[in-house]
């Protein structure tokens, strides 16, 4: 009589059949040779993998999704081309679909970029969630943010940087750019008797350019304001010009690329001994002038008064260059006060004193009030906009983003992102700041946000909430894969993985509080990483293995666990694409390159159940995985095809639904590999009823 044994679980998945024979190994008697269209339940059991329907055909163009999780119940899949979005909603039906344009290119180019489609290979796309708006990023096109607006209707734009990310300050005294007004400014001349210097009349004098901002007919007499810069009584007609915000200038120097079009450039002018601080005498103004000279002000600006006076002393601002004035505060003493006040201003502003005189002031110190400015330098962002003269790139026209100054200057940062410099190959949001990694020129360095201002990366600060521009300590330059926030900041590299964070564990991350890491030594593939419950999942280099990165309190270090070691085949080709599911049951699935999904089971701390899904090669190019798309007792994956239309399926976007009803009976199951004649007994089980007519539900166990 034959003996029967029963398997009453199937939990350790599909196995390596490098472990066919090893019957002294405990899981293989949970374990199956051939696991397919089903997926091994954590306690025991398997059941038959979900279904998909159709969508919607995407033009047989490769396509890339992602999900949009707004809320537990609000949720949509994102359908990626090279030239295209496309986002459906939850029932699969499409919204809408933006078409960004594509990168500028110079028309006065003598070789012009070629125009690249505005999201590259869609496969390299990587996503950073804040509520409605996702951030995305490539490193072959520029970083761009898709936003959800509350009626419903789906904006996609450049990310509009409030302060773009920049590199380090030139140190090359040598590479001296100068800038200057667009056009031709003529030298300061004293013209013909009866002529007249218009307002706003530019003029180029003693290596400076000049605006004139009151209209007066010149007679030769420095003492009354003729020559700019010269005497005491010039300002009052001549002011140093500059690039008002949102108007074109010029910028000549060291030899640009035709890449640097839409390049960031961030430059300072260091000031003049005269222009630090401007006083006003506190006495008699019939007698003394009752306005201090302009100061130029960006930044931090100190006031304090001293002496014994009697009147009031206003601070005036300006911001059209001295045309027009208006008080901003004023400070009153009665011959019992002194001041002192400061204030930080944002824009570039003129900013004077004047003293309104009440009576006369007396003490051993003449009376006086002194405005200081703080900042040494003025500085100002830029860029650029076009090459004026085809194949000369030593000369180039800029838009001012701010008030630019003028004058040659070796004080300058390059933008960190752009055609020439690259774009960041990964994106996070990692306590309540926005986080770039990874150029082409720059494949190690991280950028950071201010926190709580997702969009501003003003460099320089050291103030607690401040942006960072980190470069890694790699002895390699293996290039950034993937960031992804835990409680610490994990990076990715080609070569190996970091933790990037504050030196201790509970404080925030800051300037001062910094540490950078690297822990282990696998290196990743070009696929983002997926953060789930205590760990980070990546795939390695090769795209083989998938990982998982955690901090392990034994050994007070990260570490990376291999989680394919026991079905290593599975993975076989490559996987191109992940995607987490939540529910039913934590799952992960994947991609493989000849288009083949595999199902990872996962329960944390205890090896995961595997179980692969052959389909036809090519079927399957992307997944993703939306909580709500379908009732929670279905898994919830969209997939999309580039490959023509064959038995069950068609070209275009799918996601998941019930297993198609069949009450035929099953076809034999397929793809089932050869029994070694070692192997006692083969115990075969299939569904009922297959999944698709075309697919039979198969589960193939070894005895």
């Amino acid at each position: 009589m034959p003996a029967t044994q029963a398997f009453l679980s199937f939990n350790a998945g599909e196995l390596t059949p490098y472990l066919r024979h090893r019957t002294d190994f405990d899981k293989q008697s949970s374990g199956a040779e051939l696991m397919q269209n089903f997926i091994a339940m954590p306690f025991g059991g398997v059941r038959k993998r979900p279904g998909t329907r159709h969508a919607a055909a995407l033009g047989g163009l490769p396509v890339r999704l992602e999900t949009f999780q707004f809320n537990a119940e609000d949720s949509f899949a994102l359908a990626f081309t090279g030239t295209t979005l496309t986002v459906f909603d939850q029932l699969g039906a499409p919204v809408q679909t933006l078409t960004p344009p594509p990168v500028p290119v110079d028309p006065l180019d003598e070789h012009p970029t070629e125009f690249l489609p505005a999201f590259g290979d869609p496969f390299l796309l990587q996503f950073a969630q804040v509520n409605d708006v996702v951030f995305i990023t490539s490193q072959t096109v520029s970083p761009k943010r898709l936003t959800r607006g509350g009626d419903g209707h789906w904006t996609l734009e450049e990310i509009p940087f409030s302060y773009p990310p920049l590199l380090e300050t030139n140190h090359d005294e040598d590479a001296v750019y100068t800038l200057s007004l667009a056009g031709s400014i003529p030298p300061w001349t004293a013209p013909f008797v009866g002529g007249v210097y218009p307002l706003d009349y530019a003029v180029d004098h003693a290596g400076k350019q000049w605006i004139c901002i009151l209209a007066h007919t010149p007679n030769n007499n420095p003492a009354t304001g003729n020559e700019p810069g010269v005497g005491e009584y010039y300002a009052r007609y001549w002011r140093e010009a500059y690039v008002e915000k949102g108007q074109t200038g010029v910028i000549s120097g060291p030899a640009f690329s035709v890449d640097h079009l839409g390049s960031y450039f961030e430059v300072s002018q260091k000031r003049e001994l005269d222009q630090f601080e401007t006083y006003v005498k506190l006495q008699n103004n019939t007698v003394t002038s009752p306005y201090s000279k302009p100061l130029v002000i960006r930044g931090k600006w100190s006031l304090i008064t001293t002496g014994i006076w009697n009147g009031t002393v206003f601070v005036q601002k300006s911001s059209d260059n001295g045309k027009t004035w208006k008080d901003y505060q004023s400070y009153t003493s009665v011959l019992d006060h002194n001041f002192t006040d400061s204030g930080d201003e944002d824009a570039r502003v003129m900013m004077r004193l004047r003293y309104a005189f009440a009576d006369a002031g007396s003490g051993t110190v003449a009376p006086r009030a002194t405005l200081t400015a703080e900042e040494p330098y003025l500085t100002a962002l830029l860029k650029i906009t076009r090459f004026p003269v085809p194949g000369f790139l030593t000369y180039a026209e800029f838009e001012a983003v701010d008030d630019v100054d003028l004058g040659p200057t070796d004080i300058w940062r390059e933008g960190a992102f752009s055609r020439y410099q690259g774009y960041p190959a990964a994106v996070a949001v990692h306590e309540r700041r926005l986080v770039f990694a990874g150029t082409r020129r720059h494949a190690v360095s991280v950028w950071t946000s201010k926190t709580d201002d997702l969009l501003n990366f003003t460099p320089g600060s050291t103030e607690a909430d401040a942006s960072l521009f980190i470069t890694l300590a790699a002895t390699r330059q293996d290039p950034v894969r993937w960031i992804a926030s835990q409680r610490r900041l994990v990076i990715g590299t080609a070569g190996s993985e970091w933790v990037f964070g504050s030196d201790t564990s509970d404080a925030a991350l800051s300037p001062s509080n910094l540490l950078v890491r690297q822990y282990t030594f696998f290196g990743s593939a070009a696929l983002p990483a997926l953060t789930m419950q205590a760990g980070v999942f990546f795939i390695e280099r090769q795209g083989r293995r998938l990982r998982e990165l955690a901090y392990q309190i034994d050994q007070e270090s990260y570490d990376a666990a291999d989680l394919t070691r026991l079905a290593e085949h599975i993975t076989e080709g490559g996987l191109v694409q992940t995607a987490w599911q939540g529910n039913r049951e934590p799952a992960l699935w994947a991609v493989r390159a000849d288009g083949t999904m595999v199902h990872f089971t996962y329960t944390r701390g205890s090896i995961p159940q595997t179980a692969s899904f052959p389909r036809s090669s090519g079927e399957r190019k992307s997944s993703a995985a939306t909580s709500a798309a379908l009732p929670s007792s279905t898994t919830t994956s969209a997939t999309s095809s580039s490959a023509p239309p064959g038995p069950c399926k068609k070209s275009g976007a799918w996601r998941a639904g019930p297993p198609s009803a069949s009450k035929r009976s099953p076809p034999p199951c397929s793809g089932s590999p050869a029994r070694s004649a070692m192997t006692p007994r083969t115990w075969r089980a299939r569904a009922r009823r297959p999944t698709t007519p075309s697919t039979p539900a198969c589960l193939v166990l070894a005895s």
